[in-house]
């Protein structure tokens, strides 16, 4: 038995740096020192991102089954894809729905799940962010968000 196996609740800062490299992967960690707070890793926007195109379709029909009630298209037939440098602006407009991922491919040991939240900063601004729950253990995976602005 190890020291993680009894564990529960949020890791702290120490505990988050103790596992990395160990258990713990996230690559690139840029700044680990600004990045890692007291018990939450700051991620980053990557560089690419899925913003959705107006149609005439009153739906987006996303699946595979091909019983007649209704065509499926391609998601890329609602969503242009959109690529940016590492620090470049991206403009998000009123009723957008853009989907992003970050920049860090991230890594989870088996006895922990991670909770994905936009900064309170940006939520206080009257977005609608979309939280994403991810448990990765098997490989590494970027972490998805889905971001849209409420009002304009």
């Amino acid at each position: 038995m190890d020291e993680f196996t009894h564990m529960t609740g949020a890791l702290t800062s120490d505990l988050i740096r103790g596992r990395l490299g160990k258990d713990l992967f996230i690559r690139p960690l840029l700044d680990a020192e600004k990045q890692i707070n007291e018990a939450s890793i700051d991620f980053r926007l990557g560089y690419d991102f899925m913003v959705n195109v107006h149609s005439r379709d009153a739906y987006m029909n996303a699946s595979l089954n091909t019983d007649g009630a209704a065509q499926h298209r391609d998601l890329r037939h609602f969503f242009q894809e959109s690529r940016r440098q590492l620090g470049e602006t991206f403009i998000l407009h009123p009723h957008q729905t853009v989907l992003a991922t970050s920049l860090e491919y991230v890594k989870l040991p088996n006895d922990l799940l991670m909770l994905l939240f936009m900064r309170s900063s940006y939520s206080s601004l009257d977005y609608l962010f979309r939280q994403s729950y991810s448990l990765v253990t098997a490989a590494a995976s970027l972490l998805s968000l889905l971001m849209a602005i409420l009002h304009p």
